[in-house]
């Protein structure tokens, strides 16, 4: 179940960028346009995490 919210959360961030990035000014540079699309690399790393996490039950933890 994780991987799917994760693989959806990191495409809701790309499509994020896909929609931001042509309203974004060619006259702010680099880090200008990094900086506009912050929020959306956030969605997209958030995304990645939750898909590499995976499922918990696969993970069992023994203890001693």
């Amino acid at each position: 179940m994780r991987i799917g919210i994760g693989i959806l959360v990191f495409l809701a961030g790309l499509a994020g960028i896909f929609y931001a990035l042509p309203r974004v000014p060619p006259e702010l540079g680099m880090f200008g346009v990094l900086w506009q699309l912050s929020p959306y690399l956030g969605v997209m790393i958030v995304g990645l995490g939750i898909f590499a996490y995976g499922r918990s039950e696969d993970a069992s933890i023994e203890r001693q």
